[in-house]
């Protein structure tokens, strides 16, 4: 049973306690690896679960149909768009479910600040989430500008290798081709995973380290909780039934007591 707010001093003391204890847990989980908290569930093994990620984010790259080689390599990346864009909504939902997981195991004993925090938690998540799609969209569309280049070496079309065989010289360079877009199509997926696990690290550490804090504080101080850090101070309908009824136990055996005690002299007198 929480102890009752009875002032704002004390509402606000527990507050930064919460948000403090938050923050530390999900550093914990989220950036340094760390799972003593939760040593049996694995679902909150975060820093693990997010290698698994972008591991089974790299194997589902190098084995869709876009990656054979007999593929044309001008709608390769077109192609594979829909995989890092699927990729980030599913860690980020991942990621919302931990730091919920979190918050709101937090804040149980204080209703209205787990009203606010539920709130600004998911909130701030969705929109980290909606950046980091924009940002993938950016950096596939950065990949298939690179389709174009005034190299003649580089250049992309299908190769007739059957007529070109009695030309022995021509037949080397397109071979030389091919072998430079197949080499060249690892490094977009290698870019694709790397440049996605450096954005995915940053953007957990400023999510943990700089935004939840103030997206909590702006939410709970705004109009939509009414009352601020004040309505710490009201006790939820289910912790006030609680307190009643462990208020009325304590009588109990304190008047238990009391009827013991003076049975106990009677006897011994």
């Amino acid at each position: 049973m929480p102890k009752k707010l009875s002032s704002v001093s004390e509402a606000m003391t527990t507050f930064m306690q919460i948000i403090g204890s938050s923050k530390e847990s999900l550093r914990k989980i989220l950036v340094r690896g760390e799972f003593g908290e939760f040593p049996d569930d694995k679902r909150m093994h975060c820093t693990a679960r997010l290698f698994e990620m972008l591991n089974q984010y790299s194997d589902q790259l190098q084995k869709c149909e876009e990656s054979d080689p007999k593929k044309n390599f001008l709608g390769k990346v077109k192609g594979i768009s829909s995989i890092p864009i699927g990729f980030v909504e599913k860690v980020w939902s991942y990621i919302e479910e931990v730091v919920m997981s979190v918050l709101m195991h937090n804040t149980e004993n204080y209703y209205q600040l787990q009203v606010c925090t539920r709130r600004a938690g998911r909130n701030l998540i969705t929109r980290m989430k909606e950046r980091s799609v924009q940002w993938m969209m950016e950096l596939v569309e950065m990949e298939n500008l690179t389709d174009y280049t005034c190299n003649p070496e580089y250049g992309i079309g299908e190769v007739q290798v059957g007529v070109l065989r009695q030309y022995p010289q021509v037949l080397s360079q397109a071979f030389d081709l091919k072998m430079r877009m197949t080499a060249y199509w690892k490094v977009v997926l290698g870019r694709l995973v790397d440049c996605m696990a450096l954005h995915l690290q940053f953007s957990v550490s400023k999510l943990v380290n700089q935004e939840m804090e103030s997206e909590i504080v702006n939410e709970l101080m705004g109009p939509n909780c009414g009352g601020g850090i004040e309505k710490m101070l009201e006790e939820s309908p289910a912790v006030a039934i609680k307190r009643e009824k462990l208020i009325k136990s304590i009588k109990k055996l304190r008047d238990s007591k009391e009827v013991v005690g003076k049975i106990l002299d009677g006897v011994a007198t």
